[in-house]
């Protein structure tokens, strides 16, 4: 690893044409080395050079072509001093060459330089929420690159760390599913912070937020085939804010981001297309209540009409308690359920 966590040098170059130039006084005959960093991350690091002076350098100048990047770079170093130079290509892998000049007092040189660099995309890290359990204290997922090392780290409701566990993988290939588990939180999980090493040295990580409030309410009667919020039932709504405001505040130092998922449902008289347009009105309208009475989060909305129920009952059956709607505090949508058969949230313009 270099000093700035970097992945190891693929290749150290020693500059043999300038140290028949240098001082007698030079490390090991050698005025200059030349490390390669051959391989960068998109959205982390990129490939380098990296220029080791082991006495003064008057002046050094570095031209690079790689594929269709162009890197200079010039100046001076002291006995000691290291330069990085970054070679900021595309995701790819390209051939560089250039030259390496330096000025020692009197003297000078001149070296070709030819090698090759990668920038890799950035490493896709997935865990499948139905293979995460919180009562199992557990998850599986999977990278799309090698993996050495996997982590998880667990964070409660004031943010700090409640929970950890790793596992040394040891060059599990891409696409490998792989088991974490973390010891006892013995609170609530408000965050999970998965961590994987890949066999160039790079990490990556995804957070996901498996936390949610379900806000206890009454639910609005709404007039038969219509979804307008009336003007009796906003009480209803009142208390439902005033518990969403809550929660948030609640949460507030972990600066997570909260949001507000209304989901919309009806009975089974009518048509079935029929009413899962009716919910999607209804949730819809219910969102931009709360929006409208100043809740100031992301508000998500979508009507599941007749295919959530409740209660059990048969085609053309009246029942109220299958005319209802949720309101949900999350992080992150709601993940399928038989409460959520699917995951269509539309956000509230």
């Amino acid at each position: 690893m270099d000093r700035n966590g970097l992945p190891a040098l693929a290749l150290v170059c020693t500059l043999l044409p300038l140290a028949l130039l240098a001082p007698a006084t030079a490390q090991d005959g050698e005025p200059i080395t030349l490390e390669l960093v051959a391989k960068g991350q998109e959205g982390s690091s990129h490939p380098a050079l990296i220029l080791r002076g082991y006495v003064p350098v008057d002046q050094y100048t570095v031209k690079l072509r790689c594929g269709g990047t162009q890197v200079s770079h010039s100046g001076a170093m002291g006995s000691g001093d290291l330069v990085s130079i970054p070679i900021e290509i595309p995701v790819g892998r390209v051939t560089c060459s250039g030259t390496l000049s330096a000025t020692f007092g009197e003297d000078s040189g001149d070296m070709p330089l030819s090698f090759e660099v990668q920038q890799l995309p950035p490493m896709q890290v997935l865990v499948p929420r139905e293979q995460l359990s919180l009562e199992g204290r557990s998850l599986v997922l999977t990278a799309d690159r090698s993996v050495e090392q996997a982590e998880v780290e667990v964070y409660g409701e004031t943010g700090e760390m409640v929970g950890y566990g790793s596992a040394p993988v040891g060059g599990m290939p891409p696409g490998s599913p792989i088991s974490l588990d973390w010891s006892e939180p013995g609170t609530d999980v408000l965050r999970i912070h998965v961590k994987v090493l890949d066999s160039d040295g790079f990490w990556a990580g995804v957070d996901l937020f498996p936390w949610s409030y379900d806000i206890p309410h009454e639910d609005l009667v709404f007039e038969t085939a219509k979804w307008e919020v009336l003007p009796a039932e906003a009480p209803k709504l009142d208390d439902a804010l005033r518990q969403a405001r809550e929660v948030i505040q609640r949460f507030s130092a972990t600066q997570i981001e909260m949001n507000l998922y209304v989901g919309g449902y009806t009975d089974t008289v009518g048509d079935a297309g029929g009413n899962q347009v009716l919910s999607q009105h209804r949730a819809q309208a219910i969102a931009a209540w709360f929006r409208d009475a100043g809740f100031d989060r992301p508000i998500y909305y979508q009507g599941f009409g007749e295919s959530a129920l409740a209660v059990s009952t048969p085609d053309e059956t009246d029942e109220q308690a299958n005319r209802r709607a949720n309101y949900v505090i999350s992080a992150e949508a709601p993940p399928p359920s038989s409460e959520f058969p699917r995951s269509a949230w539309k956000p509230l313009n």
